[in-house]
Order: structure tokens, then sequence, then C-alpha cells
């Protein structure tokens, strides 16, 4: 994707006049042979959804060191930036100016003469500016991109000059569509339908193990038990339950942290326990197994299921762009490309099936995910009617144990943080059905009693929320 830079250093008396013509003639040579490249490789049709493809634009971007800039997901476009050469490498930088510079030269001494031999090939003092269009077509979902460069800094009486070199933009391409391809093998999406296993038979009954704090790779599926202790709701059809829960302790280069494994183990065996849910459980986990854990969960899903996702570890803010971030156990500080954002997350929920979904996060800045804190729903004159219009009405909420702020890891029971601690008592002391909001009430005032954050709860933020909440059923 993006991709280098030209800035020329003329020696001697070159005017205004016969740079702006140099560049002006530079720019159109290059143009000519970029748009070129891009009709041919800067595009490609997949058999995805447009959700999709865009997230694993997004990520591809990240991967390269990009960060973005503008989004509109509705629409379908990207725009990402980075300090150029970002995304080549000093190697490869090296390449371009030896591909390129004689060509250059050429160019521009029918305007600057002599002075082009001192004409060098420099990235500094602008930015690349990438945006990625996703388009639906006849034929499949289309990924296309388009680059320019913007100027840091501008001389008075010179005019800016937008096009990469071309060898700079093909390395670009060749990268950006080999991260993308690597984003989609993260997330398990390939152009085949995933095959779903089908359930087993109903005389294996046998109770399945509660899930063990041992490695990313103990995800287990199974059926959710059918008791429910719904009193006067026995009657409703809630549906299955699902749950992925991650726990990071053993960061590689961030602070190791000492009790998001135990939340996460707590949590688990409390929701397959006694609210009879499917559980994932993900330890120490990297970014590709949380992405590739939520694309699993959307393939599998049906559109009258419900699923909880409880996050436990490190978070970050980016204050500049008002994004906040999970930092999976492969993250490094100052380096997005192994992050996940928020919006990321988005992206996700809004394309699964799912009809109702809550995110449970226990991490610093986790209050990005959020609108701000909504007004509690009227109580419905009857309980039942209120339960019912809930379960109607599809759903995307987030219950975070803090804000724009960091949050305490343990000072809860055991070794537990407050929030894990707060949020197990509530789940142990309901005996029917219990949904989002009173989960969060119930929650807030302990929380707050004992620490210095302030838990929120509300729907996310364009992820397909239509007025539902989430249930918690107790089955036994």
């Amino acid at each position: 994707m993006a991709f280098a830079v030209l800035g020329i250093f003329l020696a001697g008396c070159v005017s205004d006049a016969e740079y702006n013509s140099a560049i002006m003639r530079l720019d159109s040579e290059w143009k000519t042979a970029n748009e070129q490249t891009l009709h041919t490789k800067g595009r490609r049709i997949v058999t995805l959804s447009r959700a999709d493809a865009l997230l694993a634009a997004r990520g591809a971007s990240r991967k390269l060191g990009m960060l973005v800039e503008k989004e509109n997901v509705e629409t379908g476009f990207l725009l990402v930036t980075a300090a150029a050469p970002t995304p080549l490498s000093r190697s490869e930088w090296k390449e371009v100016q030896s591909a390129d510079t004689a060509k250059m030269k050429s160019v521009i001494a029918k305007d600057v003469g002599l002075a082009s031999w001192f004409a060098t090939l420099d990235p500094s003092a602008k930015d690349v500016l990438a945006n990625v269009l996703v388009t639906e077509k006849r034929e499949g979902v289309e990924v296309s991109i388009g680059i320019r460069l913007r100027n840091k800094r501008v001389v008075t009486g010179r005019i800016r000059r937008s096009e990469p070199p071309p060898t700079a933009l093909r390395i670009g391409l060749r990268k950006f569509w080999s991260a993308f391809d690597d984003e989609l093998g993260a997330m398990s999406v390939s152009r085949r339908a995933t095959v779903v296993p089908p359930p087993a038979p109903q005389s294996q009954k046998a109770k399945p193990p509660i899930p063990r704090a041992v490695s990313v790779a103990s995800v287990k599926q199974t059926e959710p038990k059918k008791t429910v202790r719904t009193g006067s709701f026995s009657d409703l059809h809630f549906g299955n339950y699902y749950a992925l829960v991650i726990g990071n302790n053993r960061y590689r280069y961030l602070s190791k942290l000492k009790t998001a494994v135990n939340d996460a183990t707590g949590v688990a065996k409390i929701l397959e326990r006694e609210y009879g849910f499917t559980v994932d459980v993900l330890l120490d986990a990297e970014r590709s197994d949380i992405l590739r854990a939520l694309a699993n969960l959307r393939s599998r899903l049906n559109f009258d299921e419900i699923l909880l996702i409880y996050y436990a570890g490190h978070g970050l803010l980016d204050e500049v762009g008002q994004e906040g971030y999970w930092l999976p156990t492969d993250a490094e500080s100052g380096i997005p490309s192994y992050w996940i954002s928020t919006s990321d997350i988005t992206v996700m929920l809004r394309a699964m099936r799912a009809k109702h979904v809550m995110v449970v996060a226990d991490s610093c800045y986790s209050g990005t995910l959020v609108r701000s804190d909504a007004k509690a729903p009227k109580t419905a004159t009857a309980r039942r009617a209120w339960i019912e219009r809930m379960l109607s009405k599809r759903s995307r909420v987030a219950l975070v144990s803090g804000g724009l702020e960091p949050v305490v890891d343990g000072g809860g029971d055991g070794d537990h943080s407050v929030f894990a601690t707060a949020f197990m008592h509530v789940l142990k002391e309901n005996d029917s059905v219990i949904v989002g909001r009173s989960l969060f009430e119930r929650i807030k005032r302990p929380v707050v009693l004992n620490t210095r954050q302030t838990p929120q709860f509300s729907d996310i933020r364009r992820a397909g929320h239509d007025g539902g909440d989430f249930l918690l059923i107790r089955r036994n």
C-alpha cells in the first residue's frame, strides 16, 4: 500500500517556476505508470462479505504499521496513513532508489538541466495516504486501493507532488495483499463455505469437562444444558447460549498481569456450570487467536442464539484518534499492528447473526467501546412484558469495568480483580433471569466503592443494536 515519497534537493540556482515544471512533469510520468499498476494489481475480487473484507483490510493496514484516519463502515471506505516510507523497510526503500532515481533524473532534466544530477529520492517530510474501498459487484466483493502523498512541510511558491515512485507502489501493493491474506487466514475466513460439525447425538449425555487453564488451544464445543430455572418465564424460548472468555496474563513485551487468567477461568466455570453456556476459553491469547475465535463464532451462530464475550487483559487508549484497543499477549507498545481496536470488534459484532451479544471487558480504557451512558429504560408494569420485549429485539451491548481510565489488576476476593469479583458474585446470587442493565446496576456500587474506576453499560456504537438487552438465565 503506501509507499514512499520524492524529495528533490537541487543544487545550484533553480527557480520556483523550473522546480514546479519539473515536479508536474514527474508527477504526470509517474501517474501514468501508477494508474496502470493500480488497475492490474490494486484491486481484487473476493468471495467474502463486505464486513469481512473491510475488517481484513483494517487488520492488514495495522500489520504494516499504518493508522486508521477515517472510516465509513456503511460505504465500505477506509483511509489509513503512515509516515513515509512505511510500510517499506530500509532495504526496500534502497531498492526503490536504485530502480527509480535514474528515470527521475532523466524526466526532470528537461526543466532543470544539469541540476537534475543532484536530485535524490528522500522519504522525509511526507505522509503516505492509502484509501481502501470495499464494494459489492456481480461477481463478488471488490477490494480496491488508491494512493496519494501528503506533504508535512510546504515551501512557499512550490507545488506539492502527490505520486509515489512506481517501484515503491508495486512493493507496497505486494506487501498489502500478503498481509490481507494473512488476516483472512487468522480469521479462518476462506472462499469455501465453513463446515459446521453436526450436533452430538441425544444419547451422548456425559457432562462436558470444565474449561482448563492450559493453553489457547483448549477450546471446546458442547451442547448447552436445557433445564431452565426461569420461574414464570419457562414457556419462553431464550435460545442457546455461547461464551468466548479471554484472559491474558503473560505478555511478551508489556508488563505481566496477575489476575486476568484467574478471572477468565472463574467466569467460565460459572457460565458453564450454572448458566448452561457453551464456553470457549482463550488464555494468554495472541491477536490471531482472538480474531480466529471471533470468526469461528460468527460462522457457527444462528439468528436465535446468544453470545457473551468476556475479556480480561491490557487495554490502551489512542488519545489523538480516541480509539480504544485490546492488547493481546503479542502486542508491543507503539506498534498497532498487533492490537485489536474497538472498531475491529464492532465490525465483527455487526456481521454476526447472533440475536443478542454482550461484551464484558475488564481492561484499561474499555469505555471507548460504549456510548456515553444511556438512560435507564423505564420499568415495565409487568416484568414478563419487559423480558418478552427484550427477547424480541436484537441487542449489541457492553458492560465495561471503567471509562477512559486505568483499571485495577487485583484487589478483589482471592486472586481476582474487583470487577471480576463483583461480576461473579452477582451471577452466583441470581436465581432466575437477569437483564444486562440490572447486572450493571448491581455491579457498579461495589466496584466504585473499592476502586477509582466507574463501570459503564450501554449499547455498542454502530454494531447493529436495535433496542434489546442481554438476558442471563440461571440453568441447573
